[in-house]
């Protein structure tokens, strides 16, 4: 039944273009002979709603057909989605660690420099500090009483400026709590 389905669906197919260029080309007689054979045939394979049936078949194959392609289509642009976002996400994850790293020597670069300067600061105090010391012990060979009234104007000036600070750490805690 299922061959004889296919053929009389292939024939009416073959059949039908025929009409169709018979139509076009050819002569009346010849394409009314074709009209009465299709229909004969017709007739003889039982009747047209057996073949309207097996048409109505086809196409719910062929819708059949059509909606899987469609789902499989449907789950490769998921599984390439997918695929896509987790290259993505990758390529973020290594951007971050890429930035983090450059971010990390920058730092140690600038810690470096900063311990550099400071050493260098440190070094100068130290320099001046000796200096002064060398001052300080030459007046003292030299002159005794100028040297007693240099560090007694020093420990005042000592004392004064930290008396300064004291009073600005005040007036801060002051406005604070106001």
């Amino acid at each position: 039944a299922v061959a004889d389905d296919a053929y009389a669906r292939s024939l009416a197919k073959r059949v039908l273009r025929a009409l169709v260029l018979n139509a076009t080309l050819c002569a009346r007689e010849r394409y009314v002979a074709t009209l009465a054979s299709t229909f004969r045939y017709m007739v003889l394979v039982g009747g047209p709603f057996q073949w309207w049936r097996s048409v109505a078949a086809e196409s719910a194959a062929r819708h059949r057909r059509r909606a899987a392609a469609v789902a499989l289509r449907d789950r490769q642009l998921r599984q390439r989605a997918w695929v896509r976002w987790a290259r993505y996400h990758a390529a973020c994850q290594r951007a971050a660690l890429a930035y983090r790293h450059r971010e990390h020597v920058l730092q140690r670069v600038v810690l470096k420099r900063w311990l550099v300067l400071h050493a260098r600061h440190v070094q100068a105090r130290e320099r001046e500090r000796r200096a002064v010391r060398r001052w300080s012990l030459s007046l003292r060979r030299a002159c005794w009483r100028h040297w007693r009234a240099y560090i007694t104007h020093r420990r005042e000036r000592h004392r004064s400026m930290a008396a300064a600070v004291v009073h600005a750490q005040r007036g801060e805690q002051r406005r604070a709590l106001a």
